[in-house]
């Protein structure tokens, strides 16, 4: 084959996945500007409040399942939110392994079922499928297992949990997200946005675009301090709104309160934190 019989398979090759590049920008976009609007953190700080050794196990796979599907990776929720809760296991005396066992049932659920997950993204774009039809495929086999398994969790839990009744949420270094955000249900709109858009069949960028300029516009009202520490020194809270939510879509969020978990599991997102990724789908598609 010429040289350009080459060029033109590979542009070729490229061509076809222009939506998910598009996509794959938008998520990176939507999880820095979540992150800096209090979304995903509300969604952390709700869950944790509501553990209770009885039905641990249980919740943490709940918990782990809501977050991933929010933020569309599960190594990442195992490795923040999934470390805290196995340390919480074991200081209100329920079992470690059962507990990451839960995590990572949860984690894998909401990554599968994620239209903000790239693997998703990418599996169904290489396969020319809408992704709404892939998750709705991968639900057939992902729900029913999830489903089994927070049954076993729940029994396990009523049966072996500890007698304690309390909540443990306030033993979560976690928690601590509530000094940090104004932690309030008005958070979750861009969360119930970008559902009802989905399910009226809206193009996954554009729901996934309109979904994160609508939290930056709630974050500027309900978050002024986060933007304000994201991005100082513009001393209008307009200005540093614009310049926040810029930031964050290009470069992702990133925030230094002190408490290692919260750091790590905030300080992500942005455009350019997909680029990795985008550069393994060019290579592959352009090789293939």
């Amino acid at each position: 084959h010429s040289w350009a019989a080459v060029q033109r398979a590979g542009q070729g090759a490229l061509s076809s996945i222009t939506s998910a590049v598009f996509i794959l920008l938008s998520v990176g976009a939507l999880i820095g500007v979540w992150n800096l609007s209090g979304t995903i953190p509300t969604l952390v700080y709700y869950g944790i409040q509501v553990l209770s050794p009885s039905w641990y196990y249980a919740a943490t796979a709940l918990i782990c399942g809501v977050i991933a599907m929010s933020i569309g990776s599960s190594w990442t929720t195992a490795g923040t939110i999934g470390v805290g809760l196995i340390g919480v296991a074991d200081m209100v005396g329920v079992s470690t392994a059962i507990t990451a066992g839960a995590v990572i049932s949860g984690a894998y659920l909401g990554d599968k079922l994620s239209p903000l997950s790239e693997t998703t993204v990418l599996t169904a774009q290489m396969v020319k499928v809408d992704v709404h039809e892939h998750i709705k495929r991968q639900a057939w086999t992902s729900v029913p297992a999830f489903v089994i398994a927070f049954v076993v969790f729940l029994v396990l839990g009523l049966v072996k949990g500890a007698d304690v009744v309390n909540p443990v949420g306030e033993d979560i270094e976690l928690a601590g997200l509530g000094e940090i955000y104004s932690i309030t249900p008005l958070n979750l709109l861009p969360l119930v946005l970008l559902a009802v858009l989905s399910i009226r069949k809206v193009p996954a960028t554009l729901a996934l675009l309109c979904s994160t300029l609508f939290a930056g516009v709630l974050g500027a009202f309900l978050q002024p301090d986060v933007v304000r520490a994201f991005v100082p020194g513009a001393g209008n809270i307009v200005v540093e709104s614009l310049k926040g939510v810029w930031k964050a879509m290009a470069n992702g969020f990133d925030i230094a309160s002190g408490v290692p978990q919260i750091d790590a599991l905030l300080s992500r997102g942005g455009m350019d934190s997909m680029l990795l990724t985008l550069w393994l789908i060019i290579g592959a598609v352009t090789f293939g």
